[in-house]
């Protein structure tokens, strides 16, 4: 019993207390963020001096709040525990059962012998069993072996999966029943394989040894499609769907690098919330970002809106811009109001085709276009809500002429006043209706 005493706490932590952190860590991090959300509206709102609306009517803001459940004033907060519990019992169960059959086969019922003794369609395959001949009870052995490890991978993968699930706030009962499912799923492609190559004379394992089978088992359970695919490619009828060849003309990455600011610990957080290239920070929701990462609102603003820039334009063109003191969307608009920067930044958006005078609708037009962009007008929406809290009391007139980003359809209305052009543009981002010729941002 001493001896079996490490496998067997194994097997419960693993099993048992993984998916009740996860659980734990799921309540406690909605908590933390509604706090958070609580905090910067009540911030918004001690800001003294008018404000066009509550900030509640920033969609961004809104969404938010509407993803971590906050109440409404008045409404009475349900007990959250009790919810937990009743939708998350039954799918939960199911992940720690697999998981606890897994680790005991794994860690207690390995070295029993007698386990593998009886023959096994599943860990046999086509082979002969000629009356339990060590050969068979040896080939039934490694193949449970490769099993084990391919459940192992795939409960790292899961528990990975689940811990992304909670920083995303995105955790349901259809997460668990998504990690047992990948845990099937690899070991019985593991397994699978390991018939098929061998049937097919391949040698052992594909002409690997057992050992780095095992290695090869583990990827497998860590990335269960790995095995689906090589049984694809040895069987290439298989394949229902083909790539159309343009597709790959088409295709591209955005790093992250490409953003002023970004190191590689910022691009792993950003990460766990499966914002992986620019186009993703590009559409990302600014206020969610807030809450769910540790860095600042007004440096969250600058990075989306590097990111829509480089989105639109893409890197090289991003690139000259940036050279020129052009970061972001809004920089553009700024900077296509005047006529010779106009045509510098239509020489870089058109290419090396000459930009004249009678371009510069065109210039303005496509800047316009970009910056119609949904994601775009929700950023302009944030970013001028916070520059109510930073903007200081004695600047904010009785009028509200604080200098509000303009939406795309103000950048021709040059002979307006500067009263006017806020007044517009502010009723366009909070909802109000627009005089500005722009579409309204809500």
């Amino acid at each position: 019993m001493p001896n079996q005493f490490w496998p067997l706490a194994l097997v419960i932590l693993f099993s048992l207390l993984i998916p009740i952190a996860v659980l734990i860590g799921r309540h406690n991090t909605k908590k933390y963020r509604q706090r958070l959300l609580i905090n910067l509206e009540e911030t918004y709102d001690k800001v003294p001096g008018p404000k066009p609306r509550d900030l509640r009517l920033v969609s961004s803001f809104e969404m938010a709040r509407y993803k971590y459940d906050l109440t409404k004033p008045g409404e009475a907060e349900r007990p959250t525990w009790l919810y937990d519990v009743g939708i998350y019992a039954m799918s939960c169960l199911i992940y720690v059962l697999l998981s606890a059959l897994g680790f005991t086969y794994t860690f207690l019922l390995a070295v029993d012998t007698g386990l593998w003794s009886g023959q096994s369609l599943f860990l046999l395959g086509l082979n002969d069993w000629n009356d339990g001949s060590s050969a068979a009870r040896a080939y039934q052995f490694q193949t449970a072996t490769a099993v084990c490890f391919a459940f192992l991978g795939a409960y790292v993968w899961s528990v990975t999966y689940l811990l992304r699930r909670v920083a995303n706030y995105d955790l349901s009962p259809l997460s668990f029943l998504r990690a047992c499912a990948q845990i099937l799923l690899a070991c019985l492609s593991v397994a699978v394989v390991r018939h098929v190559v061998h049937a097919a004379g391949f040698g052992t394992a594909a002409g690997l040894g057992e050992g780095m089978f095992l290695g090869v088992a583990f990827l497998m359970g860590f990335f269960p499609t790995l095995g689906l695919n090589y049984i694809v490619e040895r069987f290439p009828s298989l394949e229902l769907k083909r790539n159309d060849p343009a597709a790959k003309a088409v295709s591209r990455a955005l790093p992250l690098d490409m953003i002023d600011g970004m190191d590689s610990f910022i691009k792993f957080r950003l990460g766990e919330m499966e914002i992986e290239d620019a186009q993703n920070l590009a559409t990302a929701n600014p206020i969610l970002l807030f809450v769910e990462t540790p860095y600042g609102l007004l440096q969250i603003i600058d990075w989306v809106a590097q990111a829509q820039l480089i989105a639109a334009v893409g890197p090289g063109r991003a690139k000259d811009l940036r050279d020129l003191g052009i970061r972001t969307v809004f920089d553009l608009e700024q900077t296509i109001r005047q006529d010779k920067l106009c045509d510098f930044a239509g020489a870089i958006l058109f290419g090396d085709r000459r930009v004249s005078p009678d371009d510069r609708d065109a210039v303005r037009a496509l800047v316009g276009t970009m910056s119609r962009s949904l994601h775009v007008q929700r950023l302009r929406q944030v970013w001028n809500a916070v520059l109510v809290v930073s903007t200081p009391a004695d600047e904010i007139s009785a009028k509200d002429s604080w200098p509000l980003i303009l939406l795309p359809g103000g950048l021709a209305r040059e002979a307006e006043s500067a009263d006017t052009r806020n007044s517009a543009a502010r009723n366009a981002v909070f909802g109000q209706g627009s005089d500005s010729g722009g579409p309204s941002s809500g």
